[in-house]
């Protein structure tokens, strides 16, 4: 049918848009035979079009705000994973090797604050993670250069530092830290990220 007033266009042919279902999560929204999760649900299966990369919101002015300045601060860095125009991230199951990005970016050995927690940025749930070839090096954004990252100048760890590879760590309020990090983990289940699909992270005034 052509409307009245309009000039004939080309026929389209439009397929259906590409739908990818699963079982990987569990219906109270740990991950799936994940021995960090704890006890096991029931497996829950959903669907989701998987030409649409989904994109995690981090406010500055949130609740989270220390935590999205040091994800931006990352980001503007050079490494991955800004929304819209960065390299997206990828997510990373493998325990293992999530505890080895967490340990490398943030070492036990390394005395935290009162009430601070170590968040490394890209997140230990990565592909991109701190331990991931290519390693490349540790940056921070400790105090002269800024006030919400608190590294001890002792632990040697270098500001200044660009680049798309390396990771960055900050010791961040412990209660926001934790809970900005299960965030992540939530919406990895809602939008049913699974190992090495893309995503951003987008920080948002």
């Amino acid at each position: 049918m052509q409307c009245p007033g309009t000039l004939p266009s080309d026929p389209r042919e439009v397929g259906p848009p590409q739908i990818r279902c699963d079982n990987a999560f569990t219906d109270d929204g740990n991950d799936w035979n994940d021995p960090e999760a704890g006890p096991l649900a029931t497996p829950g299966a959903g669907c989701v079009f998987y030409g649409y990369v989904p994109v995690m919101t981090y406010s500055k002015g949130g609740q989270f705000g220390r935590l999205a300045t040091h994800v931006e601060a990352a980001q503007q860095s050079g490494l991955p994973g800004a929304y819209p125009t960065g390299t997206p991230l990828r997510r990373l199951v493998d325990t293992v090797q999530k505890r080895l990005n967490g340990d490398t970016a943030c070492p036990r050995v390394w005395v935290r604050p009162e009430g601070r927690s170590c968040d490394e940025y890209p997140p230990r749930s990565t592909k991109q993670g701190p331990a991931q070839p290519p390693t490349g090096t540790a940056r921070t954004f400790a105090p002269p250069n800024t006030d919400w990252c608190e590294i001890d100048p002792a632990w040697n760890v270098p500001t200044g530092v660009t680049g798309p590879t390396g990771w960055s760590s900050c010791m961040l309020p412990a209660r926001e830290n934790s809970v900005g990090g299960s965030l992540l983990g939530g919406f990895y289940r809602t939008n049913r990220v699974l190992d090495n699909d893309p995503f951003f992270i987008w920080v948002q005034p």
